[in-house]
């Protein structure tokens, strides 16, 4: 809480959250099959750290990067819609857009 010698109430002075971290898939040569995620199905990302006194911004989340091979097809997750594929020396392709914070 924010105190002031006048305010007698004060308030909240803390700062914004960070960003969480992404999930990137990177196309790479040494990987050959996709057994590494059979076990190990569930990834995360890192969590952005909580907003700090005096208006400080927490920090944010570090990105994941899964290495896939050549080739591989991404669906959602009803099985319907393709995502993206991969081959050759692709981009690597985020889990969805950076996002940008928007004030007001």
């Amino acid at each position: 809480m924010h105190r002031e010698k006048f305010k007698p109430l004060g308030g909240p002075d803390g700062g914004d959250g960070g960003r969480g971290g992404d999930v990137v898939l990177v196309v790479d040569d040494g990987v050959h099959t996709l057994l590494d995620f059979h076990f190990r199905p569930h990834a995360t990302a890192g969590n952005g750290k909580p907003g700090m006194g005096s208006n400080r911004d927490g920090a944010n989340g570090g990105d994941l990067l899964l290495k896939v091979p050549d080739g591989t097809v991404v669906q959602d997750a009803d099985g319907t819609e393709l995502a993206a594929t991969w081959s050759g020396s692709a981009p690597p392709v985020r889990d969805r857009p950076r996002r940008t914070r928007r004030f007001g």
